[in-house]
């Protein structure tokens, strides 16, 4: 019986830490596992106050390297530019990517970033309408959350939700 006990205290305990909490950020909601956080930017390249970045993270126990990072972009598009046109782009400065191919409004491949946060392959969903143009760059080495977490994303302003449309 104390066994009984002991494993069903252990398996509500795994529950917690599977829970998501519901966190909004100015431009999309999501479901964070716990041990996510994220941090938003307006203008980090040109200043441009459309210029928007997410970066959503999972760090190691210790808070000093990152484990998984989801970094979201949402940027005034350039005429004439369109999802497909920023993929192969995207694409083509990576390390090791494959041909972005369509899934929904977004067109997909993985490859290598090389950026200095955490080494690796990354999957780069883009997505564009003539204004604005959504990058989501996903890097998950661990416990496969990412997708999870990009399930649960949900575009809060009129400006994230054309992009859906």
């Amino acid at each position: 019986m104390l066994r009984i006990l002991l494993l069903l205290f252990l398996l509500l305990g795994s529950v917690q830490n599977i829970q998501a909490e519901p966190i909004n950020f100015q431009e999309f909601g999501f479901d964070l596992p716990k041990g996510w956080d994220g941090e938003e930017k307006m203008g980090f390249s040109s200043g441009d106050r459309n210029e928007y970045m997410l970066i959503l993270g999972k760090k190691d126990a210790e808070g000093e390297r990152y484990l998984a990072t989801i970094s979201i972009y949402l940027l005034p598009n350039k005429p004439g530019k369109d999802a497909k046109t920023s993929a192969k782009l995207l694409a083509a400065n990576q390390g090791d990517a494959t041909e972005p191919v369509q899934e929904g409004v977004f067109w997909v491949f993985t490859g290598d970033p090389r950026d200095n946060v955490l080494k690796g392959i990354a999957q780069t969903k883009v997505a564009a309408t003539k204004d604005n143009l959504l990058i989501i760059i996903s890097k998950d080495h661990t416990e496969n959350e990412a997708p999870k977490i990009l399930e649960s994303m949900k575009p809060l302003t009129e400006r994230s939700q054309s992009i859906f449309k």
